[in-house]
């Protein structure tokens, strides 16, 4: 897919790997892909399955890393960090952008680098910077208790440690939703790719009352599948039958649509 009218998001490393400054051949596959999941969780939040292509190269000086994607997505994304500069503070974005944000402060914390984020849209000269010095935490005040109705097809089940179910929502995506074991063993139908009401606790954001996915747990599955049963139907309608005697159906329909001489 060829992009027009496409812009870049930079983000420079600098720092010591041992005793060498860091570099593009000191840097290990794992970190460029964390790196690479990190920035498009912060340009896509939400579901990734329409999103515009992005692509990728690495330089020296120190190591630095070029995203290149639409410039919509890269002007959406200078703002962003126009807005968290101001309010100081990642409180403000979605989840997943804001967990990005958390991930690079806490490898700047552990690993002594330092991160300088430009867009090529921005018309400041000074970098958003991620290093030991910044804070980029969310607020824990921030996140409440709550719990969650989602519904969509359950593609995985089971864990040796943690046990988890898979959910394919429409709204969020796959959902991993920590899940008892017991609960999956005492299921006497087969889950998979199957439709369920899924209802479950987790955190929820105060401000924009955003779901954060990583802390979900089951708390009940609701069969939501249509089935036709015959014994079902005739027992409500001999609980009902009673309450009918002696009522003129035709005139009660009649009130009811306002059939009135």
């Amino acid at each position: 897919m060829i992009m027009a009218n496409k812009e870049s998001i930079s983000i420079r490393v600098k720092g010591k790997v041992g005793q060498k400054n860091i570099s593009p051949d000191l840097i290990d596959i794992s970190d460029i892909k964390d790196l690479m999941s990190q920035v498009e969780n912060m340009l896509f939040p939400g579901s990734k399955k329409n999103r515009a292509q992005i692509s990728y190269k690495i330089e020296e000086g120190s190591v630095l890393n070029t995203f290149t994607t639409s410039r919509q997505e890269v002007v959406g994304f200078n703002a962003l960090l126009a807005d968290v500069q101001n309010q100081k503070s990642i409180d403000i974005l979605e989840y997943k952008s804001a967990l990005a944000f958390e991930s690079l402060q806490m490898n700047s914390d552990t690993k002594n680098l330092t991160y300088e984020i430009t867009t090529s849209v921005s018309e400041e000269t000074t970098p958003f910077v991620i290093s030991p010095k910044t804070a980029w935490k969310r607020s824990e005040e921030t996140w409440v208790e709550a719990e969650f109705y989602v519904y969509g097809e359950i593609t995985d089940a089971g864990g040796k440690n943690n046990s988890n179910i898979h959910v394919d929502t429409k709204d969020h995506g796959i959902l991993t939703i920590a899940t008892d074991k017991l609960t999956l063993k005492e299921k006497e139908e087969n889950m998979l790719y199957r439709t369920y009401g899924v209802r479950v606790k987790g955190k929820q954001h105060l401000q924009t009352g955003e779901m954060d996915t990583k802390s979900l747990q089951l708390i009940e599955l609701i069969d939501i599948q249509e089935k036709y049963d015959q014994d079902y139907l005739e027992t409500l309608i001999d609980k009902a039958t009673p309450h009918w005697k002696g009522l003129d159906a035709d005139a009660w329909l009649g009130e009811l649509r306002g059939d009135y001489e």
